[in-house]
């Protein structure tokens, strides 16, 4: 099979093309792995920039100092912590499942 002209210039106006479509995507993928966004590799840059600027990120009720807890029975909590003892759980049973 003998190469003619014309088939040399298909091949490299075919070779070209390629040349040219493949430098193109190529282009993209680069625009598309700047973008701004959740990825796997960069996280949420948004998000975290909104997180980070916040003035009082905590809700309202972080700041109730007053905390409803029976004194005495934290300071025996306490003393059983400190003593290393626990007390065993009273009124607990399984049930035998009847067949």
């Amino acid at each position: 099979m003998a190469l003619t002209n014309r088939s040399v210039l298909k091949c490299a106006f075919v070779a070209s093309l390629l040349a040219v479509v493949t430098l193109g995507v190529a282009g993209c993928e680069e625009y598309r792995a700047r973008r701004d966004g959740i990825t796997m590799g960069l996280g949420n840059a948004n998000r975290h920039n909104i997180a980070v600027q916040t003035v009082d990120p905590w809700p309202e009720y972080v700041a109730d100092t007053r905390i409803a807890i029976d004194g005495e029975r934290a300071r025996i909590a306490n003393e059983r912590y400190r003593a290393n003892k626990s007390i065993e759980p009273q009124g607990l049973s399984t049930q035998a499942i009847s067949e």
